[in-house]
Formats: C-alpha cells, structure tokens, sequence
C-alpha cells in the first residue's frame, strides 16, 4: 500500500514539473509559447509578415504551432521515461 502511496505522490511531482514547464518556438517572424500542458500561452507575429496573406501567414502559425508541440512532448517523455 505505502508503494502505491509513494507512486501517487511520485505522479503529482511529475504532473507539477509538467505543468510548469515552457517551450519557444520561434521561426519565420512567429514565436509560440506553448506550456507542458499544451496550452498555448503566447503567439507573437513579427512586422516581417505584415507583407503576406492571411493564408500563407495561417500556413506558417501552424508549422511553428506544431514544432513547440512537438518540442513539449518530447520533454513530457523525458519526465515520464522512469517510469516507462
């Protein structure tokens, strides 16, 4: 039972650090900030795509959007993998 405990109790540290942690990704004039929780805290577009459609600039958000997902989840394994 105390294993179980101590599991549990090991569990929440990770969720904490999980939850705590951020990633940027910046690239072709956007940066995201997207947290361990994968939510997205902040997207910043930069003059340099003022020029562009809207398109092409939903295009780009999303390649940079996917890249700091990405960057998440393998620092999410990284946490987990003691108990893989």
């Amino acid at each position: 039972m105390f294993d179980k405990l101590k599991q549990i109790n090991e569990l929440r540290k990770i969720q904490k650090k999980i939850s705590s942690m951020e990633t940027v990704v910046e690239e072709d004039g956007i940066l995201v900030k997207v947290n361990g929780e994968m939510k997205i805290l902040e997207i910043k577009i930069s003059q340099e795509n003022e020029n562009i459609g809207l398109e092409e600039l939903g295009k780009k958000i999303k390649k940079v959007l996917n890249k700091a997902l990405d960057k998440v989840k393998i620092e999410m394994a990284k946490n987990i993998n003691p108990f893989v």
